[in-house]
């Protein structure tokens, strides 16, 4: 049965704190680019990146390239008191956190708000909140509701991470597109909560946020899906996280590689040489024994 917006409300009250590295890394890492904001009256400039104070020099002129002395970033010079009140950036950012063994998912709304003098402001709001654990899994959605007219919060029968409408249809470019994954803290989430056995940090950090999501929630509820990967199945693994076409090949639910891929032991070792996808998986199976 699935929750309603005040159950979530208290559950949400649950979450972990966000990690205490993540402001930073929004300021270094997610910004398009950098600025250094002068203000020659006063003789100051910041590096929006590193949030250095340095002495405003005579060679910064406003629109102009440069880079910060400090962190050495490149930024391009924006004086004080000339119109930035539309310079901002919007995003979204992915977050996962654990709590005992339960993995709490949490992908942000953000705005970087270059109006005022130093770095930016960030204003963030919570778009959706993914928590698995080994018994239940549940996606918590902020949508616009109407009647009332108001955002709620509503229960989602999909563990994906929704895609932000944009493109030719709606004749747009929607920049809510681009997420970042703050991967500073994924080893313990991964090895301290029920997903160690699904830890493999080159594989991981290779994932983008919508890989990831499913990676995580596919591979809590089939094990076929940690089989095939530690076994060196990639493009079954890649295929089946991407949500193509053709997975039903595959008993997921299976605890043995055989019983997975539906092939005997001996076609178990040449498909994987071959790495094989849903489509020369099926082949395989064809074959008479």
């Amino acid at each position: 049965m699935k929750l309603s917006c005040t159950e979530i409300k208290k559950y949400i009250e649950k979450m972990p704190k966000a990690h205490p590295g993540i402001t930073e890394w929004i300021y270094r890492y997610c910004a398009e680019r950098g600025y250094m904001i002068y203000d020659r009256e006063h003789r100051t400039a910041v590096c929006t990146i590193c949030g250095k104070q340095i002495t405003a020099e005579g060679s910064m002129h406003h629109n102009e390239e440069g880079k910060c002395p400090k962190c050495g970033s490149g930024v391009l010079y924006k004086a004080a008191g000339r119109g930035r009140k539309n310079l901002r950036e919007v995003f979204r950012i992915l977050e996962c956190s654990h709590k005992g063994k339960t993995v709490w998912i949490c992908c942000w709304e953000v705005i970087l708000d270059y109006a005022n003098f130093g770095r930016p402001e960030i204003r963030s709001s919570l778009a959706d909140v993914f928590v698995i654990n080994e018994k239940e899994e549940h996606h918590f959605k902020k949508e616009y509701s109407w009647p009332p007219g108001d955002w709620q919060w509503n229960e989602s029968s999909s563990m994906k991470v929704p895609y932000a409408k944009g493109g030719c249809i709606y004749g747009y470019s929607n920049p809510l597109e681009n997420i970042y994954v703050y991967r500073e803290n994924l080893e313990p989430v991964f090895t301290k909560s029920c997903m160690k056995y699904l830890w493999d940090p080159e594989f991981v950090n290779s994932l983008n946020a919508y890989q990831l999501v499913n990676y995580m929630s596919m591979g809590m509820k089939w094990q076929g899906v940690e089989l095939l990967h530690k076994a060196g199945f990639r493009q079954l693994t890649m295929q089946r996280i991407n949500g193509e076409y053709g997975s039903g090949c595959c008993y997921w639910a299976g605890a043995t590689l055989q019983k997975v891929l539906r092939l005997p032991m001996h076609d178990v070792r040449y498909a994987r040489d071959k790495d094989v996808g849903f489509q020369q998986l099926k082949t395989f199976q064809s074959i008479p024994e």
